[in-house]
């Protein structure tokens, strides 16, 4: 494999993490959508089973936030790798 054939593969790899991306990006929506909606239907619930899901439902909504960083931070390692190679 030479210079031009890891720059190809490289950059595919960046394609496709932008379609994880998007992907991650619809998954934000419907988790926020989701927790919107669950906390206006148990709203003011203090039962032990609502205040398990609405936590789940806050921890799915910071693992999309985790995800989504760490992509980008791959995007821009991957570029950057790019640049080195010139």
């Amino acid at each position: 494999m030479n210079i031009g054939d890891v720059k190809v593969t490289v950059r595919r790899g960046v394609q496709a993490i932008g379609a994880g991306r998007r992907t991650i990006e619809t998954v934000a929506a419907d988790t926020a959508d989701a927790t919107s909606r669950a906390g206006y239907t148990v709203y003011d619930s203090r039962h032990p089973e609502v205040e398990k899901a609405m936590a789940s439902l806050r921890e799915a909504a910071r693992e999309v936030e985790l995800t989504t960083r760490r992509i980008d931070a791959s995007v821009e390692e991957a570029n950057e790798f790019l640049r080195a190679l010139g």
